[in-house]
């Protein structure tokens, strides 16, 4: 038996076409400076440099200013990703820092606020994640014992 996909490839297919047609069109001057940075970089104009913050390689090519698109910053993935979070334009698509919210936690903790609007207790959180590194370490050693 033959399945015919074609329309429902099609029909994806043309989504995300259109979303990066639409992505394009938002963010013109962003996309110029992109193409314009990979192109010098494939014709040697522009060379990949290390990460300037840790010296890490490869680095991401970070531009401060769209309107000159060949002066831009190396960053790893890492620190590229942290100056986004940090000089983050509202009404991005970034996730929010944490803030401080109104109300405690069982344990009387500030409840903060963490990735995709989650209330959560930081301090609660930090104490679960370092119960079960020691129960991870126990494990390990016990399977080493054996």
């Amino acid at each position: 038996m033959h399945y015919d996909f074609s329309n429902a490839m099609s029909s994806v297919m043309s989504k995300g076409y259109q979303y990066s047609k639409a992505y394009a069109a938002r963010n013109a001057e962003k996309r110029k400076a992109h193409a314009a940075c990979k192109a010098a970089i494939l014709a040697g104009r522009l060379t990949r440099c290390s990460c300037e913050k840790c010296g890490h390689s490869p680095a991401e090519a970070h531009h401060d200013d769209y309107s000159k698109p060949l002066d831009v910053r190396w960053l790893c993935r890492r620190h590229h990703v942290e100056h986004h979070r940090i000089h983050r334009v509202p009404g991005s698509y970034h996730p929010r820092p944490a803030v401080e919210r109104k109300g405690r936690c069982k344990r009387g903790h500030l409840l903060t606020i963490q990735h995709a609007d989650r209330l959560r207790c930081k301090e609660c959180f930090n104490l679960r994640d370092e119960r079960r590194k020691a129960e991870r370490r126990a494990r390990r050693a016990a399977e080493l014992s054996l």
